[in-house]
């Protein structure tokens, strides 16, 4: 009876770990369901009795792997240290998605491919990252989620698109490496450009600003929208979350290495509708029922430094930099069937700004960045006015459809035929 006792404590603690840290978004995933079930059944593998002990020793080294799993992780991240890292994508990732549903307007219906190297890069092509070749020029492109694309094909991105437009121009072979991941802002543009560099890029290509100035805006008003209390959930989930453990890791690496072999074989991973979900509650943040009238005066003290060290390092480093300002949804004309699409205004808070706030603001960031880029010498491509705020180019306030990925592949690559970036490279 204790034996059992013990056991069933276990599992409702690995189990705990699960509920308490793992995204609510995530648990509506079979990936969820099944690590879980394969943790509880490692654990109970070593209660029955065994005539072999080879098998007894082998169930009782599972059971215990996994009850200290969260242990060993927490003391591998506390003498990892809190050094930042420069952020990437999930290295080695395939997948398949086909965006359904209003929430994903301009988009055609057909299945895209959205592909991860093992450096966690979305590419144009194989990279031999620890050899360049001497006629081949390689571009990064570093931002956040306008930048990473996760519903358009990779070969339909706007940074691939504007890479094949350079390649023609130049008459040489083209690299790309898309850097972008979601959330991201100058800061970690920065770290991901200094990672970069053992790439050898010779160009790369800078789309930010609508992360900081939302952070900004937040920071502003942290009085009105005060960050709420980790409490026991919170902390659980910060320390003893599976998603944050060793074994977990491995778990996902092992299935995502899986998916990639199977895929290299001719077997693709399943098609996922993706009707974009966790955008259902937060839409129409412009009907929010408290309205704060704010515009900044002038850009962060936190983004100028940080487009400051960016600018440096490009000069540091000898990389032709071209800074691209953020086109958005906050235009006057916007279209009534995308104003409702909004809800960055800003995310995630308990107030809105209005929208003439929104256009104030984004007018100011992309404004600064290029009168910046044109004080420090460095080419900037202003495309933000070219993007009309239509559906027809995004689904909602900054991201791109087809059509806007499209048209921003255009805009993006003539800046860089214009401009002549690239063309000195020897």
């Amino acid at each position: 009876m204790k034996k059992a006792a013990f056991y069933v404590v276990c599992s409702l603690a690995i189990t705990a770990t699960f509920f308490f840290g793992w995204s609510s978004v995530a648990r509506d995933t079979g990936f969820f369901w099944a690590v879980l079930l394969g943790f509880n059944l490692a654990i109970w593998s070593s209660y029955p009795r065994y005539r072999s002990l080879a098998l007894k020793q082998l169930t009782i080294t599972l059971t215990l792997l996994v009850m200290a799993n969260p242990f060993i992780s927490i003391g591998l991240m506390l003498a990892k240290g809190d050094e930042p890292q420069a952020p990437t994508g999930m290295p080695g990732l395939v997948s398949r998605v086909r965006p359904v549903g209003e929430r994903m307007v301009g988009f055609a219906d057909k299945v895209r491919r959205f592909s991860n190297d093992w450096h966690g890069h979305r590419t144009n092509g194989p990279i031999d990252y620890d050899k360049k070749n001497a006629d081949v020029v390689r571009v990064v492109a570093i931002g956040a989620s306008t930048t990473e694309e996760a519903f358009v094909d990779d070969r339909e991105t706007w940074s691939s698109r504007a890479a094949a437009a350079l390649e023609k121009s130049l008459g040489r072979k083209v690299e790309l490496i898309n850097t972008g991941v979601s959330g991201l802002r100058a800061e970690h543009d920065y770290r991901i450009l200094v990672a970069s560099a053992a790439y050898k890029p010779d160009i790369a290509i800078f789309l930010l600003g609508i992360n900081d100035w939302n952070q900004a805006i937040i920071e502003a008003h942290r009085e009105v929208n005060p960050p709420k209390p980790p409490g026991f959930r919170g902390l659980i989930g910060k320390f003893l979350s599976v998603d944050h453990t060793i074994l977990l890791k491995a778990v996902q690496f092992a299935v995502r290495f899986a998916t990639w072999q199977l895929d290299q074989w001719g077997w693709p991973p399943p098609v996922d509708d993706d009707s974009n979900l966790e955008l259902k509650d937060k839409q129409r943040s412009l009907d929010h029922a408290r309205k704060i009238d704010y515009e900044p005066a002038a850009v962060s003290a936190d983004y100028a430094n940080w487009i400051g060290k960016i600018m440096d390092e490009c000069r540091a480093r000898k990389i032709e930099c071209l800074f691209v300002d953020q086109p958005t949804a906050y235009h006057p004309d916007i279209e009534p069937d995308l104003r409702w699409r909004l809800w960055m205004t800003p995310l995630n808070a308990n107030y809105t700004l209005s929208f003439q706030n929104m256009v104030a603001t984004a007018k100011l960031y992309n404004d600064w960045l290029g009168n910046t880029a044109r004080e420090k010498g460095f080419p900037f491509c202003q495309v933000s006015p070219h993007v009309p705020a239509t559906t027809a180019n995004f689904f909602d306030d900054c991201h791109f459809n087809d059509g806007g990925a499209a048209l921003m592949g255009k805009l993006v690559g003539d800046c860089l035929i214009e401009q002549k970036i690239g063309a000195t490279l020897k």
